[in-house]
């Protein structure tokens, strides 16, 4: 079903993700707010971020405990389950990031990268071509969308 944020005084939400708890949590991009709404689109929380020139392209919900946000040219914001910023990865890419347990998944100057940011380890999986406009990791292959076709590689074993 739809849901009329206009109707609840939400206008200028850019951002939204499902979260694993049933909650539905929305960007409102010009009060720098992060807002969580319970299941019956009742609004729980709002917690402000005092960010300078923040513009997240991302919001998503990893797990019960972790949520991120991407700015384009400020890098991977990691906040809690409270909403609480944690910290901040200076992973700056014109792709949309992807999170995969322990890892962000990421494309710069035409590379395919994981980085692992519990170990803080940095590995290149392989090239991507220019005309590439998202990239997505699934399993053991890599999806690869541009203007006109969707390429499927297989991921070397020893890259996982």
């Amino acid at each position: 079903d739809k849901v009329d944020l206009f109707s609840k005084g939400l206008t200028t939400i850019s951002l939204a993700t499902y979260s694993t708890k049933n909650e539905l949590l929305l960007y409102d991009e010009s009060n720098i707010d992060l807002i969580l709404l319970d299941f019956y689109f009742r609004e729980k929380e709002r917690i402000h971020y005092d960010f300078t020139d923040f513009q997240p392209i991302l919001l998503t919900n990893v797990n019960e405990k972790l949520s991120v946000m991407q700015d384009l040219r400020q890098g991977v914001f990691f906040f809690d389950n409270f909403g609480t910023f944690d910290k901040n990865i200076a992973i700056t890419t014109e792709l949309p990031v992807q999170i995969v347990k322990e890892n962000i998944l990421y494309v710069k100057d035409n590379q395919l990268s994981r980085y692992n940011y519990q170990r803080l380890e940095r590995h290149q999986l392989c090239e991507i071509p220019e005309e590439v406009v998202q990239v997505l990791v699934y399993q053991d292959k890599i999806i690869m969308l541009d203007d006109k076709s969707i390429k499927i590689i297989q991921q070397d074993k020893n890259q996982k």
